[in-house]
């Protein structure tokens, strides 16, 4: 994806973050949330898919999910911000028996899905390997959050096989600020984007100090500097763009 497609908006999109408030580990309250909008004001995005954590089909959490990112999207609107619905799914043997179902969301309503591991996770990569092309095989197009933070496979083995399956990959971008991020994911960050294995950047914000939409501002100077300007926008602003825009 990184390596055929041209520049198509001058702003970034950020398809992965947690600025709906009292969902999950994110903004917890509406003034958070607003706070979070302020601060993207300040900087080069106007376009959000929200992702609020998401692990199983809870009929409260997904109507809850729904009111406050109402509420939200209103005050955005007023800001000049636009934000689109998701969700940030742990990925299992059942996600792709759910997808058919229709009882997950993807990204706006697209062929793209932002899957997650949990950080700790010990399943054997030939077993996430089926899950991901189980979910390939519905038609969708998984988005796998931030790889450099799951430390059993933090091998880029691991991570060509994933990529062979036509998996996206997602980089946060607090894990390419040396200073927010801890060094053995910093370095393997570093290495996926020397190798351009990575598809888009996103924030990945949680409203706080150590992840928030500040550091993707950062992160696109710094990769645009350290890399190739060209690349630092196809993976902020072109991937996720077409990300946005895809419907199936």
């Amino acid at each position: 994806m990184t390596t055929t497609i041209q520049t198509t908006t001058n702003k970034i999109v950020d398809i992965h973050n947690h600025i709906i408030f009292d969902i999950d580990d994110g903004a917890k309250t509406l003034t958070d949330s607003l706070k979070a909008l302020k601060e993207i004001q300040s900087i080069n995005i106007d376009k959000l898919i929200c992702t609020p954590h998401f692990s199983k089909t809870d009929k409260d959490k997904i109507s809850k999910i729904k009111e406050n990112y109402i509420i939200l999207r209103k005050e955005a609107k007023k800001m000049d911000i636009d934000l689109y619905l998701g969700t940030e799914i742990l990925l299992t043997s059942s996600t792709a028996k759910l997808l058919e179902q229709k009882k997950l969301r993807t990204l706006n309503g697209g062929r793209y899905i932002l899957v997650e591991l949990k950080r700790s996770e010990n399943t054997t990569i030939d077993s996430i390997l089926i899950m991901l092309e189980d979910i390939v095989d519905l038609g969708y197009i998984p988005v796998l959050a931030h790889p450099e933070l799951y430390v059993n496979y933090r091998k880029m083995d691991y991570i060509k096989r994933i990529k062979e399956l036509g998996v996206l990959l997602q980089l946060d971008a607090s894990s390419i600020i040396k200073n927010k991020t801890k060094r053995r994911i910093y370095k393997f960050s570093k290495k996926l984007l020397k190798n351009r294995l990575i598809d888009v950047v996103a924030s990945d914000s949680h409203c706080n100090t150590k992840r928030n939409f500040i550091n993707l501002d950062k992160a696109y100077k710094i990769i645009s500097k350290k890399y190739d300007q060209e690349y630092a926008d196809i993976i902020f602003k072109t991937n996720p763009n077409i990300i946005l825009n895809e419907k199936r």
